[in-house]
């Protein structure tokens, strides 16, 4: 999967922008938030109070912070922290300070207790960030994010790696105030899947949280991380293997309230999801959607590959992707379960895409709904079991009744493990349907036949066809050479291929 960290030359913005989002106050003097005393990017006038005098008081902190300590204390055993008025405990301290240094023989002018600059706010947050990056080293070792090294926020040094990842988990921590990255989050991002870790940060963090602010914050982070390893226009194959191995598969829960006002959740794919969330409960919203906006590069992209081979276009809710969920597991049962669902959903013709893009130790057998044209993108090393394929409607009352909805084949020399080394490399597909009919199953015509079995000779008109066999009651097809083996072709491997689909 695709997760390459990408610079960020504008980090030390970004960041600060994301931080200061999340506070609606006048942060350069004391607020409160979420029932805490706070100043400047969310210091505390309790835990951070020593670094905060050492910026506004500079080389006379010592004389004048057991005064402010006390002011504050005083005014927070007095009161509750929502009752405070921040307004009189901004004039409690400077007296208190002032008064301190006077006794101490300050002759200069005493600031008052506020930032007077970003260098102030931006010297205590770079020291408040160095638990946060020895956490994503430490949590994220082995994984494409790892080695973040310090972040210098009261410079100019450039800091070269610093990544738009590194900022949204730097800005996701110190907002979220905790100290732990999540273990789903850190999962996803070991595993380099950045659809899973954009779509974490983009609608569960923050934990249960719901709020315009939560919302737009996530929203703010996950774009941050970015959904795209370079941008929109610079989608690639892998990206999309990424995207469609989850976005109409994956399950999320919804949740929502019914007229009783009782909690309903609804288990539904990651892009039924966002569109609830979009549209407010409504999946069904006739509205351009934003979400659709969102991932149109990918369709595009995958529209573009295939259109030299087929004349089919395909919609972002038809296109699946089969991969792995664990070691020995396919996603191919949760596949099937949402395709029968949607069987009987079907109103009209669907062009539906499977995309079955790396090795398989087990057959893959995906079922096809009626009313729907599959078409199949299949790598080589992957058995396609058709067994489910070419579905003839039985029912009268639907008005394509007795026709058969039929399957096409592509073919690609896509090798999934060897996209890191050669994400640049140019794709290629080919059509698997043969110029003329080819007979792919003969029947024994005499005795000796019979004896034998049934025969069947090797089909291959010129270069530019692809070579059929049958081997073992399975149809094999050699196309692309291959550099990486001896067999010169990649092996594409049909089972249960019925004989009247010549």
């Amino acid at each position: 999967m695709p997760l390459t960290p990408r610079n960020d030359v504008n980090f030390k913005r970004n960041l600060i922008d994301i931080i200061k989002f999340s506070y609606d106050n006048d942060i350069s003097r004391p607020f409160i938030s979420n029932n805490k005393l706070l100043i400047g990017y969310g210091f505390s006038l309790k835990d951070d109070i020593e670094l905060i005098c050492t910026q506004i008081y500079k080389n006379n902190k010592d004389k004048v912070i057991k005064d402010v300590k006390r002011a504050i204390t005083n005014t927070t055993s007095a009161t509750t922290i929502e009752n405070i008025n921040t307004d009189e405990l901004f004039k409690k301290i400077n007296d208190a300070a002032k008064g301190a240094y006077a006794k101490s023989g300050g002759a200069d002018t005493l600031p008052e207790f506020e930032f007077s600059s970003e260098d102030q706010l931006n010297a205590i947050l770079e020291q408040k960030l160095t638990p946060l990056i020895q956490e994503i080293n430490q949590k994220l070792n082995n994984s494409p994010l790892k080695n973040l090294q310090a972040v210098s926020l009261t410079s100019d040094t450039q800091n070269s790696q610093i990544s738009r990842e590194h900022v949204a988990l730097l800005a996701l921590l110190y907002i979220s105030k905790k100290s732990n990255i999540d273990p789903s989050l850190a999962s996803y991002i070991k595993s380099k899947n950045r659809f899973k870790a954009w779509f974490w940060l983009a609608y569960e963090s923050f934990s249960d949280e719901v709020s315009n602010k939560i919302s737009l914050l996530r929203e703010k982070i996950s774009t941050q991380f970015g959904l795209y390893e370079s941008d929109e226009q610079n989608v690639n194959f892998a990206e999309c293997i990424d995207v469609f191995s989850h976005l109409n598969i994956s399950k999320a829960k919804y949740k929502s309230k019914n007229q009783n006002n009782k909690e309903i959740i609804q288990n539904v794919t990651h892009l039924e999801f966002m569109k609830l969330q979009e549209n407010g409960s409504n999946l069904n919203a006739s509205d351009a959607s934003k979400c659709e906006a969102l991932f149109q590069p990918f369709v595009t992209k995958i529209n573009s590959l295939l259109s030299t081979q087929s004349t089919k276009t395909f919609s972002l809710e038809n296109i699946y992707c089969v991969n792995l969920i664990s070691s020995n597991a396919s996603n191919t049962s949760r596949i099937n379960k949402l395709l029968r669902q949607r069987e009987e959903e079907f109103y009209k013709q669907e062009n539906i895409l499977l995309l079955c893009p790396r090795k398989m130790t087990t057959p893959i057998r995906v079922f096809q709904p009626k009313k729907s044209e599959f078409t199949v993108v299949l790598a080589s090393q992957t058995p396609f079991d058709c067994s489910e394929l070419n579905p003839k409607e039985l029912n009268s009352s639907r008005p394509n009744y007795g026709k058969v909805n039929l399957c096409e084949l592509i073919l690609t020399d896509f090798k999934f493990d060897s996209y890191e080394d050669s994400k640049n490399e140019e794709i290629k597909f080919k059509n698997a349907k043969s110029k003329d009919t080819v007979i792919l199953y003969q029947e024994n015509k005499n005795e000796e036949d019979k004896i034998n079995g049934a025969t069947f000779t090797s089909i291959k008109q010129n270069s530019d066809d692809i070579e059929y066999k049958l081997e073992d009651g399975a149809i094999s097809m050699k196309y692309f050479e291959d550099q990486t083996s001896n067999n010169k072709h990649l092996n594409f491997s049909l089972l249960n291929f019925a004989k009247e689909n010549n």
